[in-house]
């Protein structure tokens, strides 16, 4: 058996895993399997070029905060109907209530020039849209701005946006944690147009979400193998970048693509794949 470098943290013997963090490079030909579930990784981790990761049916992988799995080499996660193989977040621990997480981290403020001001943006089902500005008043902005870590804020304009409009005829009592426990329309019912956009100018010093560490990297296809990767029965959760203005794709293609059969993404900042 031979015993790689400390920062590895991996085991090897005719290819099989025994360790279950992973905490540098793959640097040589390595199978992650069910029985070693479930492997935590600690720091953004690279599978090198002419290198390939095999992730069994069943396998579970938790990725530390803000950390990412970069592809330049081949990664074959391939599960099954039955044993689906599982890519997300180590912060699964009880008292960390993921759901509310997703919550809190999904809304943001663009196209404003600072972080304090812009157009009001949710995320609903990994796909950011605007909100309506029918019925808005201190209450709403106060609850929009306080999610977003703030001490309150004003109504305001910005530059329209484009695509959904999610949240129409808002109303909070001011009371609300969450701008979605506010009362509305119904998510995507609206009787408005992209210049009724809600822009907001937020006050006070921001306070960082305390959610946002709960989510990792995603993963990032960047090398062009001769040999494709392929993701296969895999289900990928809670993907975002350091903040919730970051638009990375839960898997992004920079080099050549993967094959995807049966790959599920939920609860990401970005349920998407993005070339």
């Amino acid at each position: 058996m031979k015993t790689w470098p400390r920062a590895l943290c991996i085991l090897l013997l005719f290819n099989n895993v025994y360790c279950t963090t992973i905490s540098s490079d793959i640097t040589v030909d390595t199978t992650l399997t069910q029985s070693g579930s479930p492997y935590e990784v600690n720091n953004d981790i690279t599978i090198n070029d002419g290198i390939t990761l095999t992730v069994d049916p069943g396998a579970v992988i938790h990725f530390s905060p803000g950390k990412r799995l970069t592809v330049e080499g081949v990664l074959r996660a391939e599960g099954t109907d039955v044993d689906r193989i599982t890519l997300s977040t180590t912060q699964t621990h009880p008292g960390t209530d993921l759901s509310y997480d997703f919550g809190v981290a999904s809304i943001r403020l663009v196209e404003g020039g600072s972080p304090e001001k812009g157009r009001l943006e949710v995320n609903i089902n990994g796909k950011w849209g605007t909100v309506c500005n029918n019925g808005w008043g201190q209450h709403e902005a106060d609850v929009a701005c306080k999610q977003l870590g703030f001490d309150g804020g004003v109504l305001s304009s910005f530059t329209s946006g484009s695509g959904n409009i999610w949240m129409d005829n808002v109303v909070c009592t001011g009371v609300e944690t969450l701008l979605f426990e506010c009362q509305h329309s119904g998510y995507g019912q609206n009787n408005c147009d992209h210049s009724q956009d809600v822009g907001l100018i937020c006050a006070g010093n921001q306070q960082p979400s305390s959610v946002l560490h709960n989510y990792w990297g995603g993963v990032a296809f960047t090398g062009n193998s001769a040999i494709t990767s392929s993701l296969k029965h895999v289900d990928i959760s809670f993907t975002s970048g350091n903040v919730p203005s970051d638009r990375s794709g839960a898997v992004e293609i920079i080099g050549n693509p993967p094959t995807f059969e049966n790959v599920r993404i939920a609860n990401c900042l970005s349920s998407r794949v993005e070339y």
